[in-house]
């Protein structure tokens, strides 16, 4: 897991990695915004969202260090930005930011196999969900192989015994996991969207 972090440290200086979590919040917002848009939310939405997204304990926790939960959104924001574009070959690309992001932890696995699964109830055309339905497949199948092979944790949390139940929700005092404030903000992006 900290290999790539061991060669940042090895040609950036302490300066330049303390921009790298910066960095990747611009980005992950941009391609957010972007996503929006191509829904057709409303920019007064798109404002509220992202504002409470910010402001989120989550966003902060996860954007102020180097953590393998910023580069996971990152991915995922990519394969669904993949998605959404107009040219076939564009879409197919979407599989391999998927793929990636199948190698943090179990967990994470699971929650792109339900984001997949929510595009694809969402979306209309046939072309788009038979690459969606690919690419859920194929997480799938890197979700046992990086079971089985790598035998990655189910949850890639700090340095501890790892907990089920605390280490999911972080209000109970796990150092990675969901919290309650970020259930709120998808109960309320689940009601916009119905």
């Amino acid at each position: 897991y900290y290999y790539p972090l061991h060669l940042l440290e090895k040609y950036l200086s302490p300066y330049e990695l303390a921009l790298i979590p910066f960095l990747l919040a611009l980005v992950c917002l941009f391609l957010f915004y972007n996503l929006a848009k191509k829904l057709a939310f409303s920019p007064k939405l798109i404002f509220l969202f992202t504002l409470l997204l910010i402001l989120s304990p989550t966003f902060i926790s996860t954007f102020s260090t180097i953590s393998q939960y910023s580069y996971y959104l990152l991915l995922v924001l990519v394969m669904l930005t993949f998605l959404k574009l107009e040219k076939p070959f564009f879409r197919s690309l979407a599989i391999f930011p998927a793929v990636l992001a199948t190698f943090f932890d179990s967990f994470g696995t699971l929650m792109l196999v339900a984001i997949l699964l929510i595009y694809i109830q969402s979306t209309k055309k046939k072309s788009d969900k038979k690459i969606v339905w690919v690419t859920s497949g194929i997480s799938v199948f890197f979700l046992f192989v990086n079971k089985l092979f790598f035998k990655l944790p189910f949850f890639l949390g700090s340095f501890h015994q790892q907990k089920i139940v605390p280490d999911l929700i972080s209000d109970f005092g796990g150092a990675s996991g969901l919290s309650f404030f970020v259930l709120l903000l998808a109960i309320v992006g689940l009601s916009v969207t119905w």
